[in-house]
């Protein structure tokens, strides 16, 4: 089977810069989802900056090289970004949001590829399954003792608990792989913490009645098995489980998805004062033909950075104030940079993308682990946001930290493995 934590090489002892960061990267990753977090959040990245940056001076050489695929199409991207402030229909607007949405997403990014090491990774998906459980938790709680419950007070609102729930899943069905992704050696109790956080997944995702994450939560899985079963290491024993415990919860996700459809619409069990209501034909619709249109009025660079840019005019013209955007993340990246913006944004996904394949491809088993999860996470991501568009604030920092930690360490590696061949050969 897939072993995700092996590492070839023996990693040095630790230095106080290389903790300081593991640690203010786990509290960044663990508070991000939380409502109200914002300045934990900025404390926990000022913190890690400032170790990251003395690991790059002092220890330049143990960090690895950052793909030039992935620099230059993180290069093009930003600038596109940054340079469309020149021709913004709001230019005060896309400033503002260059700094949440541009400059933030990279100090994330580089953080977390400084500190991606193996004992880091451990703890920091430790972090990500310890606010699964106490998300769910939290949720569950509420609704048992209070009756409802209010997914704005804890949980950062419905679509972003949602996706969220998308983005951990990876790791989540990761706990099937003998030693994978929980850090500590549990052995058989992993079905149980499996078995725990399955379930918590699927009661909050229940409880926010969002239609497009069971879809999406069965393409993770879907990926994640069928990219586990081309893998070289796998055995046909592993084999074997991956079908059953892949179809068996592929099986569930359908159901409680069909069930949610069913009770949509009555909503027993949460407070309809804060849920989002669909009406008999869903808005977004007509919200995303009038986007296209929009689009089309400057199909080239866009209107200008900033996925709320046509707030005021998409408001009142469908007199919902939730119709503020695209809600989708593709039309978004057109209405906002036009074409040109598409293109750099498609070619950074992409070299992501062909990063997780060559790790599949590898001929260690440690790497087709980091591919396969990097793969069905991107998958799912992209899934979930073509109804909505969460690449912005919190979720879309952790979508940028969680592609640095998986393709950091996975580089490294690399890098390692490499050099462990020429020191045998």
């Amino acid at each position: 089977m897939l072993n995700f934590v092996a590492n070839p090489i023996a990693a040095p002892p630790a230095s106080p810069a290389q903790r300081i960061l593991c640690w203010a990267n786990a509290v960044f990753l663990f508070v991000s989802p939380f409502t109200s977090s914002i300045a934990l959040r900025n404390v926990s990245l000022a913190i890690a900056l400032i170790a990251a940056l003395t690991l790059v001076f002092r220890v330049r050489l143990e960090t690895p090289r950052l793909p030039r695929s992935i620099f230059w199409a993180g290069v093009a991207w930003a600038s596109i970004c940054a340079a469309s402030f020149i021709w913004s229909i709001d230019p005060t607007y896309t400033a503002n949001e260059l700094r949440p949405e541009v400059l933030f997403p990279l100090i994330v990014f580089g953080v977390f590829w400084v500190g991606a090491r193996c004992g880091a990774l451990r703890i920091w998906i430790a972090s990500l399954l310890a606010g699964v459980a106490l998300l769910g938790m939290l949720a569950l709680g509420e609704l048992i003792f209070v009756g409802t419950w209010n997914p704005n007070r804890l949980h950062a609102g419905v679509g972003a608990y949602s996706t969220w729930l998308v983005m951990v899943f990876p790791f989540i069905v990761a706990l099937v792989l003998p030693g994978s992704a929980f850090p500590l050696a549990l052995g058989h109790k992993r079905w149980l913490l499996l078995g725990l956080l399955l379930a918590l997944v699927c009661g909050g995702a229940y409880l926010t009645l969002n239609r497009i994450v069971w879809p999406t939560l069965a393409i993770v899985l879907g990926v994640f098995v069928v990219l586990s079963l081309m893998a070289s290491g796998v055995s046909a024993d592993g084999r074997r489980r991956l079908l059953a415990i892949g179809g068996a919860l592929f099986i569930g996700l359908v159901l409680v998805f069909a069930l949610v459809t069913k009770n949509r619409a009555s909503n027993p069990v949460i407070d309809a004062s804060i849920m989002q209501r669909t009406v008999e034909k869903d808005p977004r619709v007509a919200l995303w033909r009038y986007t296209a249109q929009r689009i089309a009025d400057a199909p080239i660079i866009g209107h200008g950075f900033g996925r709320g840019i046509l707030r005021n005019e998409l408001q009142a013209t469908f007199n919902a104030g939730l119709l503020w955007h695209g809600h989708n993340i593709v039309l978004n990246v057109l209405l906002q940079t036009g074409l040109v913006g598409l293109m750099a944004f498609a070619i950074l996904w992409g070299t992501f993308a062909m990063r997780y394949i060559a790790y599949v491809r590898a001929g260690a088993s440690a790497l087709n682990a980091i591919g396969i999860i990097g793969l069905a996470f991107l998958a799912g991501f992209f899934a979930k946001n073509m109804t909505d568009d969460f690449l912005v604030r919190h979720t879309g920092l952790l979508f940028w930290a969680m592609n640095a930690m998986l393709i950091g360490y996975g580089e490294r590696l690399l890098r390692d493995t490499a050099g462990l061949t020429r020191q045998t050969a």
